[in-house]
């Protein structure tokens, strides 16, 4: 788990509330009620509502179903919690082609340990790489947030 908090004067696209943000992979949002941070059964719920989302998302190619005897488990995902929403972004690969990412990437804070990942992420296009270890969003997408829709990266 990583704690930290949004760069100052960096907004991040899920506390986008108007106009429209494009985004090259699916994700779930659930905003919260602006009176009150959700208590800790109510989040529990949110999250497994949205884990169940994921796990549709991904579709056959990956099972939940457990060898006898074992729980089952969560779908490959990245979690984001903040005092507005949580988020779930369904993720079908960890790396590709050499670059990878957790949360803060999907969130558009993109973190390398040198200049060569620096450049091979420009080079292969960082919207590609992201549809590519999640879930490529598609012009169908109307349910990712109020003000989102998923359309597919060009090129």
């Amino acid at each position: 788990m990583q704690v930290f908090p949004a760069p100052e004067g960096f907004e991040l696209w899920p506390d986008v509330r108007r106009g429209q943000v494009t985004l090259p992979f699916k994700a779930f949002v659930h905003r919260f009620d602006a009176k009150e941070f959700p208590d800790p059964s109510a989040l529990l719920e949110i999250y497994t509502s949205l884990l169940g989302q994921a796990e549709e998302a991904l579709g056959s190619g990956w099972s939940s179903s457990p060898p006898d005897g074992k729980e089952k488990e969560a779908p490959p995902h990245n979690f984001v919690l903040s005092r507005e929403w949580m988020m779930v972004v369904p993720r079908r690969a960890a790396g590709w082609k050499g670059a990878d990412t957790n949360a803060a990437g999907v969130l558009g804070m993109l973190w390398v340990s040198d200049e060569e990942k620096m450049l091979l992420w420009m080079d292969l296009g960082p919207a590609r790489v992201l549809a590519q270890l999640g879930v490529p969003a598609d012009r169908t997408d109307t349910h990712l947030l109020d003000s989102v829709t998923g359309v597919p990266p060009r090129g």
